[in-house]
């Protein structure tokens, strides 16, 4: 029996990304894989239980430099035979600054079993003085806490490109897993959702400084001019920063997954574009509905083919939206080709079986 340690900060019920595709991640290995034991090591959280479909959940308290001993100790006790740790800046220390994480990745590599680091994310792509401050800072963690550990998935192409470069000795150790959709049981609608007299518009607000809502407003005025009857709603913590959206707050999962369905276009815009690390992509394209989202540094066109609408700047964004809400077959087309496209390159069969080989499962027989 394989034994799995993921390393994570955050964990369902807490809310955050990261922990929905940890979740996610679970119930495809334990789907596949019944004999590989894992054991997720996170943040206390009130409510939580101490197991999550088949897998343990211990709680840390202190994740901060000074509960990094206690947290190898508790790692030891475990005796996992391979670790999972997920990096994400800013989850494990709350200035931004993790200096001490490639020490606690070498020392669970030395003193616990082999890490494979997941990058989520890298360092901050928002163009502000503080991130540029922090950028370096950032790039220099990445590179140690990818030396130290054997083995590394990064979410976005180009960030495991720039990776290779910057820190050649671990090229042959990056393997790519975009990120798969984190909605439990979400798979594509059957056509278009039913006609409305007013389109259903949706976007996932965040205080995450890379969401740029003012292409939104944009799309709207642009909707406004030409006659277009729409509804704009917003699922999430932040303020929607226009009154002609309708902020609904955070939902749970299945109203959440509700609104995905009867959406007739989500607006995904990020300051860094659209890559493989964005899991409100995933789960718009994994239903099959017709997304407009935002070209960037972080973003691969030809990966996405005919899937996502890619805009290069505000008017182009408006103009996109502006043409799938004018027409319906449009719409089906592109809802169509999402599905389609996710299914082939980003769904949880797709990422279990990338997950294998890194972790040798695929030496096991999965259970299909």
């Amino acid at each position: 029996m394989k034994r799995v340690l993921i390393v994570t900060r955050e964990f369902p019920p807490q809310p955050g990304g990261v922990g929905d595709y940890c979740a996610r991640w679970i119930e495809e290995t334990r789907k596949r894989w019944p004999d590989c034991h894992v054991t997720v090591l996170c943040a206390p959280w009130p409510g939580r239980g101490t197991t999550f479909d088949g897998a343990d959940v211990v709680e840390h308290e202190d994740w901060t430099r000074s509960g990094y001993s206690a947290l190898v100790a508790t790692a030891r006790r475990l005796q996992p035979d391979d670790v999972v740790f997920h990096y994400v800046p800013h989850m494990y220390h709350r200035q931004g600054l993790p200096l001490s994480i490639p020490l606690l990745v070498w020392t669970l590599q030395r003193r616990v079993a082999p890490v494979t680091t997941v990058f989520h994310e890298m360092s901050s792509a928002v163009v502000t003085f503080r991130h540029r401050v922090l950028a370096l800072p950032q790039a220099v963690l990445v590179m140690l806490v990818a030396s130290a550990s054997p083995k590394s998935v990064v979410t976005i192409f180009t960030r495991a490109r720039w990776l290779g470069v910057l820190v050649p000795w671990v090229r042959r150790r990056i393997t790519v897993i975009p990120v798969s959709p984190t909605m439990h049981n979400l798979s594509a609608r059957d056509g278009l959702p039913p006609s409305r007299p007013a389109l259903r518009l949706l976007h996932f607000g965040s205080k995450h400084p890379s969401r740029d809502f003012s292409m939104i407003v944009g799309a709207l005025d642009a909707l406004d001019a030409r006659g277009i009857a729409y509804e704009m709603r917003v699922v999430g913590t932040a303020a929607a920063p226009d009154p002609r959206a309708v902020p609904l707050g955070y939902r749970a999962e299945p109203e959440v997954i509700e609104e995905i369905l009867s959406a007739d276009i989500a607006l995904l815009p990020f300051k860094d574009g659209a890559s493989g690390r964005r899991s409100t992509v995933a789960n718009c394209l994994i239903a099959g509905v017709p997304t407009v989202s935002t070209r960037g540094h972080d973003t691969t066109p030809s990966w996405y083919g005919d899937a996502l609408v890619l805009a290069r700047d505000p008017a182009e964004f408006a103009d996109a939206v502006v043409a799938l809400a004018s027409d319906p077959a449009a719409r089906a087309r592109r809802g169509e080709a999402a599905a389609q496209w996710a299914a082939e390159n980003i769904s949880w069969s797709v990422t279990g079986a990338a997950w294998a080989g890194v972790l040798e499962l695929d030496a096991r027989e999965p259970v299909l």
